[in-house]
């Protein structure tokens, strides 16, 4: 009889230790799900995806004083009676983006000089575009952490107006326009980034299956390349 009622004891002991370890045990975190970013472009062999940061707040010139050839080609952007010119060379690898602002419209000028192509996107303040890299047939662009080709219809900003030309014919119709001419600026890790710099988040996908990335470190950069390199 004694050894009953040592047993049951210790079984009611044992319960009582499990109900309030549950009542006080930490409540466990929900799992977090990452999703990965969305590739809205096919990749083709030699497609590298690399994430370069814009330009902005750059030093601009006036009409009158810069030093600049009549016939270098620039992106003029006019709203409102002010006028702004980028010239294309400033805008090459690796400096493809400039965000910029005029009478309180933002916008992004963008240029890719291996494919010649050239526009430029409205923006809301705050929002982010940058260089996502090469599909292998054009320049990637990122908008809200999702990728897009620069030259392909359906991407996800809106057109803003602006003129290609000489900066001797800009110059004639807009003479007190600023220009950009361009500034050496040495980049940092910061610069050029993992696509997907949480770990855990997954490479993009394409529609032709998932890019294999193998890095390359260098002087100041970190690249990730596509399928077939």
């Amino acid at each position: 009889m004694r050894r009953f009622t040592a047993i049951l004891t210790a079984v009611t002991l044992s319960a009582v230790a499990a109900v309030h370890l549950l009542a006080t045990e930490r409540p466990t975190e929900p799992l977090r799900v990452h999703a990965a970013p969305a590739l809205h472009v096919p990749t083709h062999p030699g497609a590298r995806f690399r994430r370069l940061a814009p330009l902005r707040d750059m030093p601009l010139s006036s009409a009158n004083d810069v030093d600049l050839d009549d016939a270098a080609e620039v992106i003029g952007v006019a709203i409102k009676g002010q006028a702004r010119a980028y010239v294309l060379a400033a805008l090459e690898f690796p400096d493809h983006v400039y965000h910029d602002e005029l009478s309180g419209k933002h916008f992004s000028v963008t240029y890719c000089d291996r494919t010649g192509c050239a526009r430029v996107f409205q923006r809301n303040k705050g929002d982010e575009l940058e260089v996502g890299g090469w599909s292998g047939t054009g320049m990637m662009l990122i908008v809200d952490g999702e990728y897009w080709q620069q030259d392909l219809p359906g991407f996800p900003l809106r057109d803003l107006d602006f003129t290609r030309t000489t900066w001797a014919q800009w110059r004639q119709e807009h003479p007190s326009s600023k220009v950009y001419v361009g500034q050496h600026r040495s980049r940092t890790d910061s610069d050029v980034e993992n696509p997907c710099p949480d770990p855990e988040v997954p490479l993009p996908t394409s529609p032709t299956g998932p890019p294999h990335f193998s890095k390359r470190r260098g002087p100041g950069k970190t690249e990730y390349l596509g399928p077939g390199r």
